[in-house]
Parts: C-alpha cells; sequence; structure tokens
C-alpha cells in the first residue's frame, strides 16, 4: 500500500520554536520564505519574558491565526491574553523584585529589607 502525504493547511500550521530568531529588540519568524516580526521587547523587563511568552505563542496559536490577528491591529500581547496568557503574572512580579533593589522607607540610610 502506498502513503499518501497531504499537505497540511496554512490555517493549522503550528509555530515551530526553530524557526525563531532575534535581532536586537525584535523576535523574527521564519514563515517559508519570508521573515516576518512576531513580537518586538523594547524594555528589559520585556526582554525577560521573551522565553515564556515564545511558548505560550508556540503552545496556544497556530501561524495563521497569529498573523490573521496581528494584521488586524492587535498587539502582540493582546493575541495572547485572548488565550489566557497573563503578562503581570505572580512569575513576572517576583522576577522583577529578585532582580532589584527593595529598600524599607522607614529604616535610616533605606537599608535593604531581606
Amino acid at each position: 500500500m502506498e502513503t499518501v502525504f497531504y499537505p497540511i493547511k496554512k490555517s493549522v500550521a503550528r509555530f515551530d520554536s526553530r524557526f525563531f530568531s532575534m535581532n536586537g529588540d525584535c523576535l523574527y519568524y521564519k514563515n517559508g520564505t519570508s521573515r516576518d516580526v512576531v513580537a518586538r521587547f523594547k524594555y528589559s523587563a520585556q526582554k525577560r519574558k521573551r522565553k515564556s511568552w515564545t511558548k505560550f505563542l508556540v503552545d496556544n496559536f497556530t501561524v495563521a491565526e497569529y498573523f490573521d490577528h496581528k494584521a488586524s491591529g492587535m498587539a502582540p500581547t493582546h493575541i495572547l491574553e485572548t488565550k489566557g496568557y497573563n503578562a503581570y503574572s505572580e512569575m513576572a512580579s517576583t522576577a522583577y523584585e529578585s532582580t532589584h533593589h527593595i529598600t524599607d522607607v522607614n529604616s535610616p540610610m533605606g537599608v535593604k529589607n531581606v
């Protein structure tokens, strides 16, 4: 019996993490012969969330679905929020606190409150 291969419909093509690349503060996805901008991570706090953001994108969206939303004018984070992504999760706030000195304003000389 001969194996029959059916072409994958564009609407069900999943993101493949091998085709993501960063250049400066932009995340790109190589989609066939074109290289499309997926999102821009302008600030350092956003850059720290890039891996979790990209993982959520890969796990929850098809290529066509994401770029259709983006073509309609939605912001990248708002697109992910349509499926439950929380940009301001507890993990994000914990990462912020671990990288910044938290001081006690009532202590003399603003001693770090550990």
